[in-house]
């Protein structure tokens, strides 16, 4: 009897939790939602482009979200809420994982595939952060490949580049004391870092007196080219700011074997370049376009258009293999420097200086050259005489101021370079003395007879 009643109590117990059940779901279903839990919404990231979504992963050392959206899965910068890369090939992306302890990640392949694909996670694309201004990193970004920049932005938005990395560098190296970075990190291209955890550096520093050394070395080398864009954002011309990044830059990647000849690696848009230099976008296009149409009047200010002698040598040298270019640039560039001596202001004017009429602006280059090689321990005896040769000679001809002749070939193409420069630009001294609707100049001496224009007839 009593079995009989525990029996029916337990039915009738199981129906009335069925019936709240029951009454619990008809409440959620004419509600239409269930109570929401109280979470604050900071943010809605919208995403465009194809595709659904499925699986969210976040690599919380990134700050990365992974987001499958059928046939391919983007990456999102969890604070910004930009897309800094998308990985496709897919035929119906479902989960990821990522594993950074191995430095890779996985996409599950459904869609009858049966695959699942591998992706690196050291890789960043063009215009992500590496590091934030404010943050506390734990590691130090080793840069394997592509280039960086460091920067900063003032409180009204506007960004300056303060320095840019090219692969092999330990661009964020002061973090490993420095406990809160000071600036931004952000990749200018597409990127493949390594990270060396603070701790594990420290041990290597405390264990090996020599990596010290070497580390310390970086920073220094690190300090001085800071001093150097200091200086050349703060006195230099807009084109000479532009110049000394490109040469800075062509000068580091040379040293690890990335030198393209007279092309420079430098993967900068305009704004960029503005960024760099402190000035706008616009100026920084027309300073571009200015070195564009004349590199040497702009880098080197020269005298005239035509005097393109330094870029001229350098193109020919590399032709013709039997020049040594180092020694006919290296000339090209010195073989004037005699003019800074012989040459002063009189009142508003430039004239002759009393040691210009004296000694000759190529003697005076000579003694001016020599006596900085003189000064130079080491410096080799072949080397300073094909230099000097080359600033002796340069004019051509005895009657023309040289004591000697031009007797290599680096000697004779940069006489015959300078002398081509001079010629062309006895063309725009022309040029502009001429009357309105004349075509004809008058007899000029350099040209040894007179210069004909036909666009003055227009």
């Amino acid at each position: 009897m009593i079995a009989a009643i525990r029996t029916e109590l337990r039915k009738e117990r199981i129906c009335r939790f069925a019936a709240c059940w029951v009454i619990l779901l008809f409440c959620l279903g004419a509600t239409g939602a269930p109570p929401a839990p109280g979470y604050h919404q900071l943010k809605k990231v919208t995403l465009g482009g194809e595709g659904g979504w499925d699986y969210l992963t976040v690599d919380a050392a990134s700050k990365r979200l992974f987001i499958p959206r059928g046939t391919h899965t983007i990456i999102v910068d969890e604070e910004s809420g930009k897309t800094l890369g998308d990985i496709p090939g897919q035929k119906a992306a479902h989960g990821v994982a990522v594993v950074p302890a191995v430095g890779r990640g996985f996409i599950t392949d459904g869609g009858g595939s049966g695959a699942v694909v591998v992706f690196d996670l050291k890789t960043y694309a063009a215009g992500q952060y590496i590091v934030r201004d404010g943050e506390r990193p734990t590691a130090c970004c080793l840069l394997a490949e592509g280039f960086c920049i460091r920067s900063k932005n003032t409180f009204e938005g506007r960004r300056q580049i303060l320095s840019i990395h090219i692969p092999g560098e330990i661009p964020d190296l002061q973090s490993l004391y420095l406990h809160v970075l000071d600036h931004d990190l952000v990749t200018l291209t597409e990127c493949r870092l390594g990270f060396i955890p603070h701790a594990a550096l420290k041990v290597l520093v405390r264990q090996r007196p020599n990596v010290v050394e070497v580390l310390w070395r970086d920073t220094l080398i690190d300090a001085a080219m800071f001093r150097e864009w200091i200086v050349n954002v703060g006195q230099r011309s807009a084109a000479s700011r532009l110049a000394h990044i490109v040469v800075e830059l062509r000068e580091r990647l040379k040293v690890i074997g990335r030198e393209q000849g007279d092309r420079v690696e430098m993967p900068l848009t305009q704004e960029q370049i503005g960024e760099a230099m402190g000035i706008t976008p616009i100026h920084a296009n027309r300073i571009i376009k200015q070195l564009r149409e004349d590199p040497a009047a702009s880098v080197l200010g020269t005298v005239h258009k035509g005097d393109v002698v330094t870029c001229v040598v350098s193109a020919i040298s590399a032709t013709f293999h039997e020049i040594d270019r180092d020694v006919a640039v290296t000339g090209a560039l010195l073989h004037d420097i005699g003019k800074l001596d012989a040459y002063a202001f009189e009142g508003q004017a430039i004239d002759l200086s009393d040691v210009g009429k004296l000694q000759g602006e190529i003697p005076l280059g000579y003694y001016r050259v020599r006596r900085t090689i003189e000064d130079l321990d080491g410096f080799p005896d072949a080397l300073a005489e094909a230099v000097l040769h080359i600033i002796l000679s340069h004019h051509g001809a005895l009657e023309h101021g040289s004591p000697v002749v031009p007797c290599t070939r680096e000697a004779t193409l940069v006489h015959m370079i300078d002398n081509l420069g001079g010629r062309l630009g006895s063309f725009d001294r022309l040029e502009k003395a001429l009357a309105d609707g004349e075509q004809w100049s008058r007899y000029d001496r350099a040209l040894e007879g007179a210069a004909y224009f036909s666009r003055a007839a227009a």
